[in-house]
């Protein structure tokens, strides 16, 4: 996810700690050789100008509205997810 194109170009790579690495579609790969089900759903597009800018509450349920329409509808979007939660099963 973190390592689209279009993310790296817009957004520099940084972690918070020295432990945490951003996972790759490769690393959601070797999940399937432990888990059965592996599933993902993805939150925040465009929703993570607010760690930039100054948003109010108004136009950030908004995004979050726009961000979870094209998630929905748009399965290539998914790739520039800030945020993935996991189901494995």
């Amino acid at each position: 996810m973190r390592y689209s194109k279009l993310i790296k170009t817009l957004i520099p790579l940084h972690v918070d700690t020295p432990t945490e690495k951003s996972l790759t579609k490769e690393d959601l790969q070797l999940f399937k050789n432990y888990f059965e089900k592996v599933e993902y759903q993805a939150f925040h597009i465009l929703a993570r100008l607010g760690n930039w800018f100054k948003i109010s509450d108004g136009l950030y349920g908004k995004i979050l509205r726009f961000d979870a329409f094209m998630l929905s509808k748009f399965n290539f979007v998914r790739n520039l997810a800030h945020i993935v939660v996991l189901e494995l099963e």
